[in-house]
């Protein structure tokens, strides 16, 4: 008989935490990544995003071709790139979007894990912006991330 006479005793309760065993470490990250938690992010505006949802080629090109003449200001002003660069952008670059590509390329390859819409709208909060650019990048905000 492994059970103590003693818990058996009027007027004492049982202490029902007394024999639990401490779980490990991946116990708990199983049950954490079993469960389907929305992660966000806040950004500025009150608008929320998905964490770990980085910019793709496809939404970069996309927001390129809507971003406006003004990538010099924005590129040195917002997304702290550096004027040398700015210049090796547009020699190397005939067409105006891709000037802009490269230039949100160039951002993404410094801001490494932080290039993720939330943090650009963040950075450009500040930029005058053409509205169906900031349209498209909030959009990026919201959308599920499905292709690279």
């Amino acid at each position: 008989d492994w059970a103590s006479n003693k818990q058996n005793e009027p007027g004492k309760q049982r202490d029902v935490n007394k024999n639990r065993r401490r779980r490990s470490s991946t116990e708990i990250l199983a049950e954490d990544t079993n469960v389907k938690k929305p992660r966000v992010d806040n950004t500025a505006d009150g608008l929320t995003c998905k964490r770990n949802s980085y910019m793709t080629d496809k939404q970069l090109m996309q927001l390129a071709e809507k971003l406006g003449n003004n990538w010099q200001i924005i590129a040195i002003s917002c997304l702290n790139i550096k004027y040398q660069d700015v210049l090796k952008i547009k020699k190397e670059n005939e067409i105006v979007t891709m000037q802009i590509f490269t230039m949100l390329q160039t951002w993404k390859n410094k801001e490494l894990n932080n290039a993720t819409p939330s943090n650009l709208i963040k950075q450009l909060s500040e930029a005058d912006i053409a509205y169906d650019a900031r349209i498209i990048l909030e959009g990026f905000c919201c959308e599920e991330k499905n292709d690279e």
